[in-house]
């Protein structure tokens, strides 16, 4: 569940998004839900997600998650990721015991600093493995670019090239995730 990235908006073909490519490559059946502007986890969607019998739920909504009444100043505002990803991953757990969830940091080509989102989603991740949570998988953004400056059309949504270091960051951790050798 994720954005444009997730959706595949910039590859050159279908079948080189991501996230089709790690199905391909773990052959598994996938189901992609990138929504261009609005993967922001709204706690509706999580009921929606938990419907779908998946061996793993894979969250990469950063890039959207931003306050829009807050204009320019709205790129670097986690406000939304703090009001929305707790109770969304709660409620999917909830929903969905048992079952692997991995959380993605936003993606960089620049490699820059984690920003406020990703220092939040990186807190709750270890909130809720103290709390005793298995099944919890992290993707830091180190891990999801190359870091070459060529995998991106806009530096930021991913192209081909792009595309494959996302498919690799990616399919190791549900590669992981689902005890896959």
């Amino acid at each position: 569940y994720g954005t444009s990235i997730t959706q595949g908006g910039c590859c050159s073909r279908p079948g080189l998004g991501f996230v089709n490519w790690v199905g391909r490559d773990l052959g598994v059946a996938v189901v992609g839900l990138g929504f261009s502007g609005s993967g922001i986890m709204e706690y509706e969607m999580s009921e929606h997600l938990a419907r779908i019998d998946a061996s793993c739920y894979v969250l990469d909504c950063l890039w959207n998650m931003k306050s829009r009444q807050d204009g320019e100043n709205a790129r670097n505002n986690h406000r939304m990721v703090e009001v929305n990803y707790e109770p969304f991953i709660r409620n999917l757990r909830a929903k969905r015991p048992g079952v692997p969830i991995v959380m993605a940091e936003q993606c960089d080509v620049f490699m820059k600093p984690k920003n406020g989102k990703d220092v939040f989603i990186k807190s709750l991740y270890d909130k809720l493995i103290a709390e005793g949570w298995k099944d919890l998988y992290y993707l830091p953004k180190e891990k999801i670019y190359t870091g070459d400056h060529e995998g991106t059309v806009d530096a930021v949504h991913p192209n081909d090239l792009g595309m494959q270091s996302l498919k690799n960051a990616f399919g190791g951790v549900i590669r992981q995730a689902l005890k896959i050798k």
